[in-house]
C-alpha cells in the first residue's frame, strides 16, 4: 500500500500528458457504472428484513467516478493506480417513541448511517497503436475496497480485467470506455440474523473517461 501510495503522490506531481523519452503519463478521469451496486442493495436488504426490519423504500444509484493513472512505456505497456469507484449505502431509520403530553403527541427518532466501500489497487495495462488516433487496450489488476459504516464490512482483495479504447491521447483531452470485471468482495450484513452476506461491489462495470 506503501509503494501505491508514494507512485500516486509521484504521479500527481507531473503535468497531465506530460511524455519524456517515449514514456507518457496519462490521467484518465470518468464515471463508471457497477452492476454489484444492485447486488449489494438485495443482499442488504434481505439481511434486513431477516433481522426483522421492514424496508419501505430504496434507491440504487449505479454510478461513481473511477481514477486511473498511469506510466505508459514506449513499447505499450503501462502500470498504473486504480482509485474507485466508491460506493455509497445510506441507511435512515425510523423508530417511534410515544409520550403523553397533552393530546398525546408523538416524535419519530432518524437515524442516518452512511456506509462506503472505496476500491483501491494497481494494475498493467498494454495498449495497441499507442501513437494512432484509435487505441484499444487490455487491463488486469487487483482491487481491495476499503470499508465502513455499520453495515459494510470485510472487504477483501479480487483481481479484475478490463478491455476498451482510448481516443486521441495525443491532444490535451482525450477520450475512451471500456467494460471489465471485478472479483472484489465485502460483507454486508444488518444484524445478528442470517449471518453476513459476502457480495461483489463493482462486478460487470462499463466506464466512459476522458484522458488528460
Amino acid at each position: 500500500m506503501a509503494a501505491l501510495v508514494g507512485l500516486a503522490i509521484h504521479m500527481s506531481c507531473l503535468a497531465a500528458g506530460v511524455e519524456a523519452g517515449g514514456v507518457k503519463f496519462l490521467f484518465p478521469v470518468g464515471l463508471t457504472y457497477v452492476n454489484g451496486a444492485f447486488d449489494m442493495n438485495d443482499k442488504l436488504e434481505d439481511s434486513f428484513e431477516a433481522n426483522g426490519y421492514t424496508v419501505t423504500d430504496n434507491f440504487v444509484w449505479p454510478v461513481s467516478l473511477s481514477f486511473n493513472p498511469r506510466v505508459e512505456f514506449p513499447f505499450g505497456l503501462g502500470v498504473g493506480l486504480a482509485l474507485g469507484p466508491p460506493e455509497f449505502i445510506f441507511v435512515d431509520t425510523h423508530e417511534h417513541d410515544y409520550y403523553y403530553y397533552h393530546d398525546h403527541d408523538y416524535y419519530d427518532d432518524d437515524d442516518v448511517n452512511v456506509s462506503f466501500s472505496m476500491p483501491v489497487g494497481g494494475f498493467l495495462q498494454y495498449s495497441f497503436l499507442r501513437d494512432k488516433t484509435v487505441s484499444p487496450y487490455a487491463r488486469v489488476g487487483v482491487r481491495y475496497p476499503i470499508t465502513g459504516g455499520d453495515y459494510i464490512k470485510s472487504g477483501s482483495v479480487g483481481p479484475f480485467v478490463a478491455v476498451g479504447v482510448e481516443l486521441y491521447r495525443s491532444e490535451k483531452i482525450g477520450f475512451g470506455a471500456e467494460v471489465g470485471y471485478d472479483w472484489s468482495e465485502v460483507k454486508v450484513s444488518a444484524g445478528p440474523v442470517g449471518g453476513e452476506h459476502t457480495v461483489r461491489p463493482i462486478g460487470f462495470n462499463v466506464s466512459v473517461f476522458a484522458v488528460f
